[in-house]
């Protein structure tokens, strides 16, 4: 079934009940379907077809208990009705900063996100509250610790580095924990600093010391990033050309 010399295509139909909508924010060299949709037909290779449903999001909702925020750029923040919309807000302003200063340092990747799912903290029993993560592909997932008390420095910060994860991914890169952790936890740390200095001078600076005092294991691998980024800017430094893309200064 899975030999390299088939050519053929998938054809991945979906189709949602009335009252019901489907978004797909495909990044994996395919066409963007996105809000409102209440049903549609994709047509998958046979080369991307194990990449394609592994690392791509279908986002099935209650049209009448979900909202949609759609950002100026690709972006979106699909959100249930008991997330305030002021931290959807913040989410698509993250996103989209946060996806746009990755391009710009990184490059482009397939797999750089373009939609959050935000859930309240009643919804989707087998994550826990305050739970985030990121599928390496279009889509991060958000659920709220406590509508009413939102720690904002926190969810920001750990938003960035799902976005990350757009690069720092399996599928681009074959590495391990310290590589693709490290790096997006790294990158949460270097543009966190940039877009909002604020959060970084009254909650990030003193965040990021405690886990490296305690040896967390996140900070340990970006710690790692960023004394091979420092080690790089200084050999450029000798050499007289740039080797690394990261001022850290």
């Amino acid at each position: 079934f899975w030999r390299s010399s088939v050519d053929v295509n998938y054809v991945i139909t979906i189709k949602v009940p009335d009252g019901y909508r489907a978004a797909a924010p495909f990044t994996y060299r395919y066409e963007v379907k996105w809000i409102d949709h209440s049903g549609f037909s994709i047509t998958v290779s046979y080369r991307d077809f194990v990449e394609f449903v592994r690392y791509e999001a279908i986002i099935i909702y209650d049209s009448s208990n979900v909202k949609v925020i759609n950002t100026s750029g690709v972006g979106v923040v699909i959100y249930t009705s008991d997330v305030p919309d002021s931290f959807a807000e913040k989410i698509a302003e993250v996103l989209e900063k946060g996806r746009n200063i990755m391009l710009s340092y990184l490059g482009p990747s397939p797999l750089a996100p373009r939609c959050v799912v935000v859930s309240g903290p009643s919804h989707h029993k087998i994550y826990p509250r305050g739970h985030m993560h990121s599928i390496g592909g279009s889509t991060l997932y958000v659920k709220l610790w406590d509508s009413r008390n939102i720690d904002y420095p926190w969810y920001v910060k750990n938003l960035l580095h799902e976005i990350a994860h757009g690069w720092y991914v399996y599928p681009l890169i074959y590495g391990d924990f310290d590589l693709n952790e490290g790096g997006a936890e790294f990158c949460s740390w270097y543009f966190g600093r940039i877009l909002y200095p604020e959060l970084y001078n009254a909650y990030e600076k003193s965040n990021v010391q405690s886990r490296i005092k305690s040896k967390e294991q996140y900070a340990m691998a970006a710690i790692k990033h960023l004394a091979l980024n420092y080690f790089i800017q200084k050999l450029s430094t000798r050499l007289g050309y740039n080797l690394t893309i990261f001022n850290l200064t």
